[in-house]
């Protein structure tokens, strides 16, 4: 999605994911109606199942991201404030799945988001990102007890990327 207008192509991320066997095995249980006791485990196959069809649930999903290295990377310092801390992904998210229910794929619009944080975004993307190490993960949120603890569904780390080695759409040959 774009940044900043229409004629900015913007940036993107794939970011492509599998299952631990862990949550792989818990899904089996719940699809045979067998009881799961991780709060976390139970919101997640829930959200999976739902987020197509109930808006409130997919606007629960949420993003954290946190740079290790803030003050070495120079970003401007109104920027601190927010780092670690998590945002909903509500109206920006589009959801895709599989025909065969074989994936779920989400397509995520910064474009759509406030303007400091595409800012904030746009000061990084791709001139800085060499100098910086940076973790991001996804979390449904948890609004009633039998939904809490939350749990990271996944976990990213990008340490130094440089942008120079990027892939470019279209592809150059």
């Amino acid at each position: 999605g774009s940044m900043m207008s229409n004629e900015d192509p913007g940036n993107h991320f794939i970011i492509y994911h599998t299952p631990s066997l862990e949550l792989v095995r818990y899904a089996r249980q719940i699809e045979k109606g067998e009881s799961v006791r991780d709060n976390a485990v139970r919101l997640l196959m829930k959200w999976f199942q739902t987020c197509e069809t109930d808006a409130a649930m997919k606007h629960r999903l949420k993003l954290l991201a946190y740079v290790y290295n803030f003050e070495s990377a120079g970003l401007p310092g109104w920027c601190k404030k927010f780092n670690g801390k998590p945002v909903m992904i509500t109206k920006s998210c589009k959801i895709f799945r599989g025909a065969n229910n074989d994936y779920l794929e989400m397509d995520i619009d910064m474009g759509s988001w406030g303007v400091m944080v595409k800012r904030g975004i746009q000061s990084i993307i791709p001139g800085l990102l060499l100098k910086f190490s940076f973790a991001l993960t996804f979390m449904i949120q948890g609004k009633s007890e039998d939904e809490l603890p939350e749990r990271a569904i996944n976990a990213i780390e990008y340490l130094n990327i440089d942008a120079r080695n990027l892939a470019y759409w279209p592809f150059e040959k």
